[in-house]
């Protein structure tokens, strides 16, 4: 068992995936995010293509037809400008679709806007020459350059089988008209970049997978960081326990000063006490302001003799007392008859009447 304290095999607390996040060590994949934009890319061109194609057509028109030998320096300047505004306007559409889509697939493999805080400090170990030899030359890179090559080599194979099979049905267009041509080559177009998009993104969503896989890895814990943690956490136990007693004294000094406010003590006789207070204007039931075993029994008896305090002993009654009652609570109502019967004792006794309790305990 002592060689497992070292091994990782506990998964990550959240305190510990908080900090990880924060230095934004997240589950990303380069791959998805390249076929999602590639994605976005191919579907604006079948939503603006057209459109696209007419505003180029339109900027070519207006090049050819400006005499630009006949402008001044000024006036070519201003041309330019307005040549470039169209360009930008007529981009505009799928330049903003694929900065939304960017975004959108950045933020859904982060699981919400990532601000990587710790990121943020200069860090010495980032420019060391020796810690970036090793990272260009570690075994995870090399693995990541050998699955980059193999997704090139399938998407280089996709792109060639469906370019070689295309070849014969473009040649025998060549004689066509120029829109003929150019719609067959455009729907050819889609078609290869739909293609390539559903091969990227199973790749991009393995990948996605795999980098999932590796991050949780990465983020394991061994048994004495969890515990670690959770001193850092919750704090010392031995620190809580002594805190855990300190608070018990408190409670028990509080129940102790309530002791010489009660009606009478329930006993057991030596080995329970339980106190009783009961007012009529401000209690529905007696309520218990202390109770306790063995030495606690003894002080709360103590108290009462010193305070005057009758003490009446009733096995069942101090047992049940014990068990069910609840401390600064009322009674448990199944007890109410056996209590009223030894108050109105008590009242008999210390020659009160229930109805003295109104104006407070009375003269005894």
């Amino acid at each position: 068992m002592a060689e497992d304290v070292g091994e990782r095999t506990e998964s990550a607390t959240p305190r510990r995936r908080e900090q990880a996040r924060n230095r934004g060590q997240v589950a990303t994949s380069r791959d998805l995010n390249g076929a999602a934009i590639l994605l976005a890319a191919v579907v604006s061109f079948h939503v603006f293509g057209l459109m696209m194609l007419g505003e180029a057509i339109r900027v070519l028109r207006y090049c050819l037809g400006t005499p630009w030998l006949d402008l001044s320096i000024e006036r070519v300047r201003i041309e330019i400008a307005k040549l470039a505004i169209l360009a930008f306007l007529a981009l505009l559409p799928i330049l903003s679709i694929l900065v939304a889509t960017a975004l959108g697939v950045n933020i859904f493999q982060t699981r919400g806007l990532l601000l990587a805080y710790d990121k943020n400090y200069f860090n010495l170990n980032a420019i060391n020459p020796i810690n970036g030899f090793q990272r260009i030359f570690s075994t995870r890179t090399l693995v990541r350059v050998a699955t980059d090559l193999a997704k090139v080599a399938v998407v280089g194979t996709v792109a060639y089988l469906f370019i070689s099979g295309e070849l014969l049905p473009l040649s025998a267009l060549l004689g066509m008209p120029f829109p003929v041509m150019g719609g067959y080559a455009f729907n050819r177009f889609l078609t290869l970049g739909y293609s390539l998009v559903a091969v990227l993104l199973t790749l991009g969503a393995a990948d996605y997978a795999f980098q999932i896989y590796q991050n949780e890895r990465d983020m394991k814990m061994t048994r004495q960081e969890v515990k670690e943690e959770g001193k850092d956490v919750e704090g010392d136990p031995q620190i809580k326990s002594r805190r855990r007693q300190i608070q018990a004294e408190l409670a028990r000094q509080r129940m102790m000063q309530a002791v010489p406010e009660a009606e009478v003590v329930i006993t057991n006789p030596t080995e329970i006490a339980v106190a009783l207070k009961y007012n009529v204007d401000e209690m529905d039931a007696p309520m218990v302001v202390a109770l306790g075993a063995g030495n606690i029994a003894q002080r709360i008896r103590e108290l009462a003799n010193e305070n005057g305090i009758p003490i009446i002993e009733n096995k069942p009654l101090a047992r049940y007392l014990f068990k069910s009652a609840t401390l600064d609570r009322m009674i448990p109502e199944d007890t109410f008859q056996a209590v009223a019967e030894i108050l109105a004792y008590v009242y008999q006794i210390s020659g009160r009447r229930s109805s003295d309790m109104r104006h407070g305990r009375g003269d005894a």
